[in-house]
């Protein structure tokens, strides 16, 4: 409507442009009644005409105005707000700041460099005390997640059982990929709520490689490297705990806490398998064949089926598992020294 007939129509109840729907609306039951009253038909049905064109707009114009209103005092508060706290101080609008000596500092240049090998020493003592033995039930368990972790990639069913067995289903399940996919879902959006880099990477890495050994590896290639997984956990799957101590996970994972038991329990894994590999690669110790349970004589041992069942040589076992271990402590070590170029770079900065 142009303004000239807005004026028009506003000249015929004897209202201004600028009039509220209130107004209007009695302006017009004043007109439309004397013109009633009057036997005025026609003029009833002008009436009614301006009031039905300029209600909409009169309308219209008063919610912009609330709106405007609502989104005035909404952003007065807020300001308000804001310097009520800063008033308070940077940590309590901030939350928390933790310390460079505070252990669950991820950002702290010197919890980066000096945490890592005093946990990693604190280990190796460990290792060559006593009271190792404390820790051997781990060894076993993680030795046991390492057959589970490739069960689990490839959609099977497992069970690892810290007493040197783990269950294994004979077929794979749709539950189980979609189980695992589910997790790994979760764990990508609590990254991103949290606006946490490592979760955003890792998850789809892990997503698309459990869709590659669910849907595309051979069952007896699964099985094989589930055979292979056992020992060859006992490094990865201790390397990446150890790893782990680096990555900011989100906060609902407590690992800002959590990370040095994972660490000191990783370096411990890795320590005992790799210097005992070590051993067997320079001929001071030899292969463990057999199991746990029965014994050397068990043909059942992950090395006896490795040797058996898919024609590994002696040479080929050990030389495997110590070339794997030297690959898990260079990525270590590479790891160490970017957490500890990363985290000066960011000092600096700031």
């Amino acid at each position: 409507m142009d303004e000239a007939k807005q004026q028009e129509f506003c000249d015929r109840l004897g209202v201004s442009p600028d009039v509220s729907a209130t107004d209007l609306e009695r302006a017009h039951m004043r007109k439309a009644f004397a013109a009633r009253q009057a036997g005025d038909l026609e003029g009833v049905a002008a009436f009614k005409e301006a009031f039905d064109s300029l209600s909409p707009i009169v309308q219209a114009r008063e919610q912009a105005t609330a709106r405007q209103s609502r989104e005035s005092a909404h952003e007065i508060k807020a300001e308000r707000d804001f310097e009520a706290l800063a008033a308070e101080g940077e940590e309590a609008y901030y939350g928390e700041i933790p310390s460079d000596w505070d252990p669950r500092n991820f950002y702290s240049p010197w919890i980066t460099l000096l945490a890592p090998p005093l946990v990693i020493g604190l280990a190796w003592l460990v290792n060559v005390s006593p009271i190792q033995f404390m820790l051997r039930a781990f060894y076993i368990w993680i030795h046991e997640f390492g057959h589970a972790t490739v069960a689990w990639m490839s959609g099977y069913k497992a069970l690892p059982l810290p007493l040197g067995w783990t269950s294994i289903s004979p077929a794979r399940e749709d539950f189980v990929y979609w189980g695992v996919l589910f997790l790994l879902g979760v764990f990508f959006v609590a990254g991103w709520k949290e606006r946490r880099i490592w979760p955003l990477i890792i998850a789809p890495v892990a997503a698309a490689a459990q869709w590659w050994m669910t849907w595309r590896m051979e069952d007896w290639q699964v099985e094989m490297w589930i055979d292979f997984a056992g020992v060859g956990g006992e490094f990865y799957l201790s390397a990446l705990m150890v790893a782990l101590f680096f990555v900011n996970l989100p906060e609902k994972f407590r690992w800002g806490t959590c990370r040095y038991l994972f660490l000191f329990m990783g370096a411990a894994c890795f320590i005992e398998s790799y210097t005992f590999w070590r051993d067997v690669y320079v001929g001071l110790e030899e292969i463990p064949w057999g199991t746990m349970i029965h014994g050397e004589g068990d043909e059942g041992g992950d090395m006896n089926k490795l040797r058996d069942g898919w024609g590994w040589s002696r040479q080929r076992i050990y030389r495997t598992y110590n070339a794997l271990g030297q690959a898990c402590l260079l990525v270590m070590g590479g790891i160490y020294l970017l957490a500890n170029a990363v985290t000066l770079i960011r000092r600096l900065r700031s």
